[in-house]
């Protein structure tokens, strides 16, 4: 969803459909501030279609699973600019409607083409991140379209930004939040943005060795490795590789001038390799 300068380049897209269940859904609803979120969107009232449809996805988040869709894009400039920079990609997408910008290439609706993002959450909610060129920390920001409602007697304008708390000309806004990105995150996106072409390798004993699919693991996984300074441990789940402050798994991997195998086969065939 982000925008591109250089047609000539590559970009890259991807669509994840991820359900979280359990300590994992709570976590992510806590992380999002929902005890604040639901009650205004709760409190849209009417038989509306935008109101029918907080209804039934405020309904759906009571079950056990949490369905959400991750677009990632890669290869882009990301969402450029300041809070209040009127030409930034972050505020011609996650704050103004009807703009686009005179820049060729952009693609949309005269502004609107946007909109589809929220129209596909069924609390018309979505959240973004970004990481920028020359920026060290990853960009957060979220915007829930809620109509104008009423609540505990005060009655709140359309439009729900979810961010760092901030006060601009005595009002209380909310700005972008910049967050340290972990580690293994940041492996994960090259992985993605490069898997294609050229490809990714590790190089261990010399040898370079092709990554073809990996994961990253829950931070809270209590995975032992075998000696305080090692950073490799071949489970059944496949490689596991330890990180700064995390961990990631290679599943599938293909050794020189031989054949991509799975974590199985690096189970069977690696574990004394990589010891």
């Amino acid at each position: 969803m982000h925008f591109h300068k250089n047609c000539k380049a590559l970009s890259l897209i991807f669509f994840d459909l991820i359900v979280l269940k359990g300590e994992k859904k709570e976590k992510f609803l806590k992380s999002i501030n929902s005890e604040t979120l639901i009650p205004h969107l709760s409190s849209v009232k009417g038989s509306s279609g935008t109101a029918l449809t907080l209804k039934a996805g405020l309904e759906s988040m009571k079950s056990s699973d949490l369905v959400c869709l991750k677009i990632s894009d890669y290869g882009t400039d990301g969402l450029t600019g300041d809070d209040w920079e009127e030409k930034g990609n972050f505020r011609k997408l996650c704050v103004q409607n009807f703009s686009t910008g005179k820049e060729s290439g952009l693609g949309g609706s005269f502004g609107l083409g946007k909109a589809v993002s929220w129209m596909h959450s069924r609390i018309f909610t979505v959240l973004f991140s970004s990481r920028i060129e020359g920026r060290k920390k990853l960009r957060i920001f979220g915007r829930s379209e809620i109509p104008a409602h009423e609540m505990d007697g005060k009655s709140w304008l359309d439009g729900a930004y979810m961010g760092s708390e901030s006060e601009k000309d005595g009002i209380p806004i909310a700005q972008s939040t910049w967050m340290k990105e972990r580690d293994a995150e940041k492996i994960l996106l090259k992985f993605r943005a490069y898997k294609g072409w050229p490809g990714v390798f590790f190089r261990y004993k010399n040898v370079d060795i092709k990554i073809h699919e990996l994961m990253l693991l829950d931070p809270d996984d209590d995975i032992h490795m075998e000696h305080s300074d090692s950073i490799f441990k071949v489970t059944r789940d496949g490689l596991i590789i330890k990180t700064i402050d995390s961990k990631i798994v290679i599943t599938h991997l293909q050794m020189p001038g031989k054949k991509v195998i799975n974590k199985s086969d690096i189970y069977n065939a690696y574990s004394n390799y990589f010891e």
